[in-house]
């Protein structure tokens, strides 16, 4: 081997192990108390839509109708007393959101990054190890089965098994089928919360909407 690719394959070496020694870069994180900003939206967010109001939505047929059938008086019913908004609609109204990590105790690999939604007190748990999604036939929870991954600074999160509930508080329904793609943006103190919301039976597209929030740096 001559000189020249002694000293080549010498700085080769010295830079492998340069960067092996050097630590993982560490992914922006969304831990704290954040706290929504109603400016976007903020009709249908805070005092509810008119009933046939459905701007904005693109629904089907068979949403409208069911929606134009909707009579509020339903939500006295003993068996809706305890409804709560399901995740892609609960991000959009009211609420307090507590974000926190949940670690391998001895890996310190991130298990789960968990949401506290202080609207009906839900609990959403965004798995962050691979695991897969259940089959379809698997029960279906307000909060539906999450799963998350980072793609550069911007959690991705992928939402099935989520149950009926509405797109709109003025009776527009999900169904079953429903599946939602969220973004969770941070810059500096402020969040930016990016739902991609598909339902097969009714939306006749994927349906965007964007919530902002801020951090709270103080307590009390």
């Amino acid at each position: 081997m001559g000189m020249v690719n002694r000293v080549a394959v010498a700085w080769l070496w010295l830079l492998m192990a340069t960067l092996a020694g050097r630590p993982a870069s560490a992914q922006i994180s969304l831990v704290g108390e954040w706290s929504p900003r109603y400016h976007e939206d903020q009709p249908d967010r805070i005092p509810g839509p008119e009933l046939g109001d459905y701007t904005g939505l693109p629904l089907t047929p068979g949403a409208r109708l069911a929606a134009d059938s909707w009579d509020a008086a339903r939500l006295t019913l003993r068996e809706h007393q305890c409804k709560v908004h399901i995740s892609p609609y609960i991000y959009h109204g009211p609420l307090q959101v507590r974000i926190w990590e949940e670690k391998d105790p001895r890996t310190q690999q991130v298990i789960a990054i968990k949401n506290y939604v202080n609207t009906y007190e839900q609990e959403r748990t965004i798995w962050m190890d691979d695991r897969p999604h259940p089959p379809p036939w698997a029960p279906h929870t307000w909060m539906g089965f999450s799963t998350g991954k980072w793609e550069g600074d911007i959690l991705t999160v992928y939402t099935t098994h989520i149950k009926q509930e509405w797109i709109r508080r003025n009776g527009v329904p999900n169904s079953e089928k429903s599946s939602m793609i969220e973004h969770f943006i941070r810059h500096g103190n402020m969040m930016t919360h990016v739902v991609q919301w598909t339902d097969p039976v009714y939306l006749a597209e994927p349906l965007i909407r964007t919530e902002d929030f801020v951090l709270n740096d103080r307590d009390g």
